[in-house]
């Protein structure tokens, strides 16, 4: 049989309270926790759109830069290969586009022919833009470079050049430099350690911001992030630690030169994670605060109600249940009558303590009674013990009486002779013989 277990009404109204307050605590902490997931959507959300305003400055740079080698290679200077009339006009294209480094047009072979920012006869055969737009025949972006200019990082975008027979007799190359992307990142108001960069189709890091030794321009991105951007879709959302550590939800986004191709560049927006967590966390963590002082408080009303409605009323019906047990029949609860249950409680063992003080009363006048009636029996029974030792007594008179009979019969005939003796003490005896015979008699008869 299992032990019940039973409370005292104080532990069991603490353990109700306690028990009440569960609910409340269990909303504070899944609101915090559906708080947590809306603010990591909202700050994904964020991320996409930082990683879409990049994109769409950086279509609008390739647009501009492939619209602009369009043009130029439909030049009769460029269809004619006249370098003199090429010199003059990449010239003046690079001094009205500022934000360029170089401008080159190069032989079928890769070779230079016309730069503002090189010599003539520098062999570009190995870069890759230059050898992808003479393999494709088309415009085409290259990887990550260091230019030769100014040895800053770039990334150069190249179109193939054919004379007025559609033969191929060159590239015209243009030659980008990423910093330019920093000014953009510094006038984003973004949370303290939000990173925006650029890969190349290798992932190379082609620009970070901000600049971190952890993160180097030229070396390649962290394995795990590049794995997981280059293996999935073109535009999604990562939470992972970075080259630095810090784990972040990042948004990256494939871009295209021509839909269908290959990418050519991704384009990476990191948020911290303490960004997301760290309001949501706090706001939980303040409400949870809140709740622990409810619960303290409630706890502490708890058992001061506990103490004034039940413990008080409990120990003083307790106290007078213990004063009856022991004998005290006069004890009472001294607690109002009332609807409670305390109230009835109390009630009851009241009435209960003056049927027991009744019957207690009934109890002693019955036994007064037994006594009194046990001592007139006791009396009754001396006195019979008396008379029938009287009897005994005489009974014995009686039979020494007996023995002496024939001297007794004598003496009445001698005495009936005289007249002067009426009645002689041996006939006085007789009489009295006769009569106890009839006693004892009666006496056996009767029992």
């Amino acid at each position: 049989m299992k032990r019940q277990v039973i409370l005292s009404l104080r532990t069991a109204f603490l353990v109700t309270t306690l028990v009440s307050l569960i609910p409340a605590f269990l909303i504070i902490l899944l609101t915090g926790l559906e708080h947590t997931r809306a603010q990591a959507a909202s700050v994904r959300a964020e991320a996409l759109r930082q990683v879409e305003a990049v994109a769409q400055i950086q279509n609008q740079t390739v647009s501009s830069v492939r619209n602009t080698l369009e043009t130029l290679a439909n030049l009769p200077g460029f269809l004619d290969s006249d370098y003199g009339h090429q010199e003059d006009v990449l010239a003046s294209v690079l001094e009205k586009n500022a934000q360029l480094l170089n401008v080159t047009a190069t032989d079928s072979n890769g070779v230079v022919t016309v730069s503002p920012g090189l010599a003539t006869g520098t062999d570009l055969s190995q870069r890759v833009h230059v050898r992808d737009a003479l393999q494709t025949g088309g415009f085409v972006a290259g990887e990550f470079i260091f230019a030769l200019v100014n040895n800053q990082p770039a990334i150069p975008y190249s179109f193939a050049l054919h004379d007025r027979s559609g033969n191929l007799i060159g590239t015209l190359s243009v030659v980008y430099p990423l910093p330019i992307y920093a000014e953009f990142f510094d006038r984003l108001e973004l949370p303290e350690e939000t990173i925006m960069g650029m890969t190349d189709r290798n992932g190379t890091r082609l620009f970070f911001r901000p600049q971190k030794d952890t993160n180097t321009i030229g070396s390649p991105i962290k394995a795990e992030v590049w794995e997981a951007m280059s293996s999935g879709e073109d535009v999604g959302t990562l939470l992972l630690a970075g080259s630095d550590g810090m784990r972040r939800y990042y948004a990256y986004r494939r871009m295209y030169i021509d839909p269908g191709g290959d990418p050519y560049l991704y384009i990476v927006v990191g948020f911290p994670e303490k960004v997301a967590i760290e309001p949501a966390r706090n706001a939980l963590l303040r409400n949870l605060l809140y709740m622990v002082v409810v619960i303290v408080a409630a706890v502490i009303v708890a058992l001061m109600l506990g103490s004034a409605v039940f413990g008080r009323g409990f120990e003083q019906l307790a106290a007078t249940a213990f004063a009856i047990s022991n004998g005290n029949l006069e004890a009472r609860t001294t607690i109002p009558k009332g609807k409670t249950e305390i109230s009835r409680l109390a009630g009851a063992i009241d009435d209960m303590a003056c049927a027991l003080e009744t019957q207690a009363r009934e109890r002693a006048k019955e036994r007064e009674r037994i006594a009194r009636s046990l001592i007139e029996k006791e009396t009754l029974l001396k006195e019979i013990h008396h008379r029938v030792k009287n009897n005994m007594q005489l009974i014995l008179s009686i039979v020494h009486l007996q023995r002496s009979l024939p001297r007794t019969s004598t003496i009445f005939a001698m005495t009936w002779k005289h007249e002067s003796v009426r009645w002689p003490v041996s006939m006085r005896c007789f009489m009295n013989l006769r009569t106890c015979r009839r006693s004892i008699c009666g006496i056996s008869f009767r029992n």
